[in-house]
């Protein structure tokens, strides 16, 4: 089901096109992808290059080419056995284009019996292929198919789960220190006092806190002093000891 809406794009894939007939289609959520199979004459694209070699209409495309990929039209055809094939050779000259006479080849059936005629059986089934031609407007078998195995999909191994516990009432058994031991200098330089007194704590903590540029400047001597105190060796200290300033 995952093709029976949505495009693909070159730019993402190297695959252009819809899989149904108008852009319109391409977002509605119904069966004219299974239509598609018996509705057009699906000739190989790209045959020079596999790695993006798909499938597309012998009609005309217009602005947004009919394409399938191999992944599709495999559900339906036998093209391991045929390639390249034409899907429906009754159309005659839909088959000859792009460079190929494909009206006498036509894409085989899985023969009776094969592992992959129930695909086939399937893709029959949910089109609505009536025995003399055109298809009914019932998306039931589609749906219902489509429903039964995205329940299956998104609930594999759910019998497996098991809830959650109650979350952990301890504190956490490891404890930091609340008074972390400072690294020492490698002398025991004088440290000069900072250019202005540390502002006062407040009573109440702000919701937001602004530095001034009077104030930006005494920190930045700060740490300046601390630096020529403690030379260049000891940079990263000085920067240390001056975020304590801070």
């Amino acid at each position: 089901g995952a093709h029976t809406i949505g495009r693909g794009n070159e730019d993402f894939s190297g695959h252009h096109g819809i899989w149904v007939d108008t852009e319109a289609q391409s977002v509605v959520w119904n069966k004219r992808y299974y239509e598609e199979f018996f509705r057009r004459a699906w000739i190989p694209r790209n045959r020079n290059d596999p790695a993006v070699q798909d499938w597309t209409w012998g009609g005309n495309n217009g602005d947004s080419p009919r394409f399938f990929l191999n992944t599709d039209l495999c559900l339906a055809f036998d093209i391991e056995v045929t390639f390249p094939c034409c899907s429906d050779t009754s159309q005659g000259q839909n088959c000859d284009r792009n460079g190929q006479v494909l009206r006498n080849t036509q894409c085989a059936s899985y023969p009776a019996g094969s592992p992959r005629e129930e695909f086939a059986d399937a893709v029959e089934l949910f089109a609505g292929l009536r025995a003399g031609g055109g298809f009914n407007n019932d998306n039931t078998p589609f749906f219902s198919a489509f429903a039964s195995a995205w329940g299956k999909a998104t609930t594999n191994g759910l019998g497996d789960l098991v809830p959650l516990g109650p979350a952990p009432t301890h504190s956490p058994t490891t404890e930091f220190s609340t008074h972390p031991t400072l690294p020492q200098p490698s002398g025991s330089p004088t440290l000069p006092q900072p250019s202005r007194s540390p502002t006062q704590k407040p009573t109440k903590s702000p919701s937001f806190a602004f530095v001034f540029e009077q104030e930006y400047d005494a920190i930045d001597a700060d740490i300046a002093a601390l630096s020529a105190a403690f030379g260049n060796d000891n940079i990263s200290r000085a920067h240390f000891l001056g975020g304590i300033v801070r």
